[in-house]
């Protein structure tokens, strides 16, 4: 194949068709050792990095082509750094992103939603780092995921599910942001991004690891606003909406949860550990006549085939909500001879005792 001819270049020096193969094959192996997820490997994975920024930075040539893999070669590094934390990793994170985002600004695309979803990635990914260093960078980690949500916008969000991946991530983290402002309407806010982050993920969650991924930690965040609502609200009917609400993501989302459990028994676990800790806790706040039910849904096989038997913090869990609503039901209220209220409680009562004298019969497996 027949190369660039750069007047002048020593033959000594590797040519521009060289260097784009050097910069592409130590970007490859950056990826390799970036994925193995350990801090050596992904120091070693941000020098291949370096690597094929230096190939490329040294290009003779300036062309869509070249300036591509530039911006390529900042972002994987900005990631990788991110993955190492701290200060100074996520200040550096950051420098790599407004790299990249300098290098997708100047490109003039030949494929306009590959280069869209690129250029969106990397703001989120840098609203992500800023969102990480604190509060002192709120509103600029708010501003670079709000250009993100606008760029990932345009992309065709049925056919391009990398793009549609991304926009639901950047719903989420807009989420997050909001969630943590002073804006009074913050709560409405991050609840309408939040649905928008589950509504993008929905078709896809039950076939695709990522897009379920999305799914659970939406419906946390959504019931980690419905808990502050739920606080701040008085009116009955308003409540029980919320309780609706709130209860019908917790079942969908371990559902959900479980059904990726039975196929990659690590992929969501700890995802589905926090929305067990808040279904208990909830359920036992608001709806303790469900909570037994809820508890053997996901740990009981006999309820559920795909429930989480042999896992000991889902046990662990369990027990000590069902033990704390135990000793609610019997120490707060009064029973009262033929009272239809106090038959109830010791309805629930009676199923929570059965639900613990049934999780003793279920020993989890201890690594």
């Amino acid at each position: 194949m027949g190369g660039y001819l750069i007047r002048g270049m020593s033959p000594n020096r590797p040519t521009p068709n060289g260097r784009f193969a050097a910069a592409s094959d130590a970007l490859q192996k950056g990826q390799a050792l970036e994925a193995r997820g350990d801090a050596t490997s992904i120091q070693e994975a941000i020098a291949r990095y370096d690597q094929a920024i230096a190939a490329m930075s040294e290009n003779p040539i300036r062309t869509s082509e070249a300036d591509w893999q530039l911006a390529l070669g900042w972002m994987n590094r900005g990631n990788a750094l991110q993955k190492l934390a701290g200060s100074e990793n996520l200040h550096q994170s950051v420098a790599a992103y407004d790299h990249a985002i300098g290098y997708f600004e100047k490109i003039t695309p030949r494929t306009p939603a590959t280069h869209a979803n690129s250029l969106g990635a990397a703001w989120l990914n840098r609203s992500h780092a800023l969102h990480e260093l604190g509060k002192s960078h709120h509103d600029e980690a708010m501003k670079s995921c709000q250009q993100a949500v606008s760029i990932l916008e345009t992309l065709p969000h049925q056919t391009h599910l990398v793009g549609r991946l991304n926009l639901a991530g950047a719903k989420l983290n807009l989420a997050h942001l909001l969630i943590d402002s002073p804006d009074e309407n913050r709560l409405i806010r991050a609840y309408t991004a939040t649905g928008d982050a589950l509504n993008l993920a929905a078709e896809h969650e039950l076939e695709r690891a990522a897009f379920a991924e999305i799914g659970l930690k939406s419906r946390r965040i959504l019931c980690e606003i419905i808990g502050q609502w739920l606080i701040e609200t008085h009116d009955p009917q308003r409540q029980q909406q919320l309780i609706a609400t709130a209860s019908d993501a917790v079942d969908t989302g371990l559902t959900l949860a479980r059904r990726w459990a039975s196929s990659d028994d690590t992929a969501f676990r700890s995802l589905a550990v926090r929305l067990f800790r808040f279904g208990t806790a909830f359920y036992r706040r608001h709806q303790p006549h469900f909570l037994a039910d809820f508890v053997l849904e996901n740990i009981d096989p006999e309820h559920t085939s795909d429930a989480y038997r042999e896992h000991p913090e889902f046990h662990a869990i369990a027990r000590d909500s069902l033990t704390a609503s135990l000793l609610d039901l019997r120490s707060q209220f009064p029973v009262v001879a033929q009272d239809p209220s106090s038959d109830r409680r010791l309805q629930t009562v009676h199923a929570i005792q059965s639900a613990l004298n049934r999780l003793s019969e279920l020993p989890p497996s201890f690594p």
